[in-house]
């Protein structure tokens, strides 16, 4: 036996057949043993909710319970999808808001981050609670009354700072992140929860910042990229250069064996 107490070689999950063959090779007294081998690439059907795979105490029900308590009636007056009439349903403004105020917490910025959060991450996916969402919808939420939203979202993440309900991934306009220490000790030194309010309004003006620097260095302003604008520009400008074709002769018909009809004399 070498120095380690495994063979030398490339790592791998032996099969069944392999370490019973090797359990037989090595001479075990009263036979073959029997096994219970780990299978992880067999398929497997798991019944559980959303609510059951989330931590009780996860700050995103934290953060849904202050949501739920706000009054978001501007938001529902402004829906036309009612009762008695036709129309496709409308996203409940509360998982809207539930996702940014949770991105805020944990230093993301992007809409398209957060969607493809809502698709992988499961505090997101618990959020969302099947609704499904996309970059669009989350980005023209966020641009709707952009001032106003701000507000509103300091005023959500201070106070669940404040009451050291949740923590949070401070982002610098560089894009580092340093977890904030937000202990109840250290409020109470500070004693005054405009410092908390002032946190957030940081980290929304940091995450508003970096927002702005990617939709810049992707060309993005719009949806719309510099390489589609140069194609586009490119194609357009070949178009014009093309020279029409020349146009059919007067005393010629387009359909083969038919003669233009003879003018009448006189």
């Amino acid at each position: 036996m070498g120095p380690f107490p495994f063979d030398e070689g490339e790592a791998g999950q032996p099969s069944p057949a392999q370490v019973a063959a090797e359990a037989e090779a090595a001479g075990v007294a009263g036979g073959r043993p029997r096994l219970r081998l780990p299978q992880r690439d067999q398929l497997e059907i798991r019944w559980a909710s959303l609510d059951e795979l989330l931590e009780p105490d996860h700050q995103a029900r934290v953060v849904w319970a202050a949501v739920c308590r706000l009054d978001l009636s501007d938001w529902l007056g402004e829906i036309k999808a009612v009762e008695g009439h036709v129309g496709r349903d409308a996203t409940d403004p509360r998982v809207l808001v539930a996702l940014w105020v949770y991105a805020t917490l944990d230093g993301v910025a992007s809409a398209r981050a957060v969607a493809r959060l809502c698709r992988e991450h499961l505090a997101y996916q618990w959020l969302c609670g099947g609704v499904s969402v996309n970059h669009h919808m989350l980005s023209d939420f966020r641009s709707q009354g952009e001032d106003h939203w701000d507000a509103l979202l300091t005023q959500i993440v201070g106070s669940l700072l404040a009451e050291d309900l949740v923590t949070m991934e401070r982002v610098a306009q560089d894009g580092m992140r340093v977890r904030a220490n937000a202990g109840k000790s250290s409020f109470r030194r500070r004693g005054r929860l405009e410092e908390c309010l002032e946190d957030a309004r940081q980290q929304v003006e940091a995450l508003k910042q970096l927002a702005a620097n990617a939709r810049h260095v992707s060309g993005r302003p719009g949806n719309v990229s510099n390489v589609s604008r140069r194609r586009f520009a490119t194609a357009t400008s070949c178009k014009s250069s093309v020279k029409p074709p020349p146009k059919r002769a007067a005393g010629r018909s387009k359909r083969r064996g038919l003669r233009p009809p003879t003018p009448r004399r006189g």
